[in-house]
């Protein structure tokens, strides 16, 4: 049911329409972002903070089409008007691209034949039109105190050095190339939401089926799935109900762009941090 935004405060349009969509998880992300305790409480300051942190929150936590709907809902619930000024994303000439907004909140992973596209970097938003979802990886925000980690479980000399080469001073880069490895990286980047793991499925460094055996033992870890079959993956979800929430990332995902996956805004050609 729509709130009526005479009778409603922009904060409760706002946390109505986040409820309706499923996605209160990104409100305490986006204030977080935006150094607040609580959402806006004028209209004015609404706008821009939809338009600035909540737009960012929600692409780490649902689908660009319910990103796009949640804050064209408020702006609409807001000014009354049925034209929002919701920046739309552009959409490019591939099956993905035609008819965004009628999409579900998830997609299966694409068929392999369909991962044939050139694509640019994640700073331009374009990796939310490729096959490759890259909606669902939680955008954690920066912590001082607790440890980042990464764990990259491959052996491929291309992501390795990148991962080396790009991360901040503030993130231990760890290639797993044993279970101990892997486990000792889990418990000590275990107390910070940007700790991660990067399972390299063509070429890793640990036995796959013994690395998602540790992954599920882990508690809340960010995991990017990278270069695993359609097959493949369904298998493992059949397995391992919980590997649904991990991202997978074609082949096409470069590793300068699971660096930014990751959370780096952005990294050249030569892996280095901007």
């Amino acid at each position: 049911m729509s709130t009526d935004s005479s009778d409603a405060s922009p904060n409760e349009i706002l946390q109505q329409v986040l409820a309706e969509s499923n996605a209160t998880e990104a409100l305490p992300e986006a204030l977080r972002a935006s150094g607040r305790e609580e959402p806006p409480s004028t209209r004015e300051e609404m706008f821009a903070f939809l338009d600035g942190a909540l737009e960012k929150a929600l692409l780490g936590v649902v689908h660009p089409a319910t990103a796009s709907h949640v804050l064209a809902t408020v702006r609409e619930r807001l000014a009354g008007v049925d034209q929002s000024g919701t920046r739309p994303r552009s959409h490019v000439d591939d099956p993905v691209g035609e008819g965004l907004e009628d999409m579900p909140d998830t997609l299966p992973p694409p068929d392999d034949d369909s991962a044939a596209f050139h694509y640019d970097d994640l700073v331009s938003g374009a990796i939310h039109q490729r096959i490759t979802p890259a909606w669902g990886v939680r955008i954690a925000a920066p912590d001082g105190h607790a440890l980042v980690v990464w764990a990259v479980v491959s052996e491929d000399p291309e992501l390795l050095a990148v991962a080396h080469r790009a991360a901040p001073r503030k993130v231990d880069v760890v290639t797993a190339s044993s279970l101990a490895v892997l486990k000792g990286a889990l418990n000590r980047g275990a107390e910070s939401p940007s700790s991660a793991v990067v399972v390299d499925a063509q070429a890793p460094s640990i036995k796959l089926d013994r690395t998602f055996a540790t992954l599920t033992e882990a508690a809340d870890v960010r995991v990017i799935l990278w270069r695993m079959s359609n097959e493949d993956r369904a298998g493992l979800i059949d397995e391992i109900p919980q590997a649904h929430a991990w991202l997978p990332c074609e082949a096409e995902v470069t590793p300068a762009e699971i660096m930014q996956l990751l959370g780096l805004d952005f990294v050249d050609v030569t892996g280095a941090p901007s």
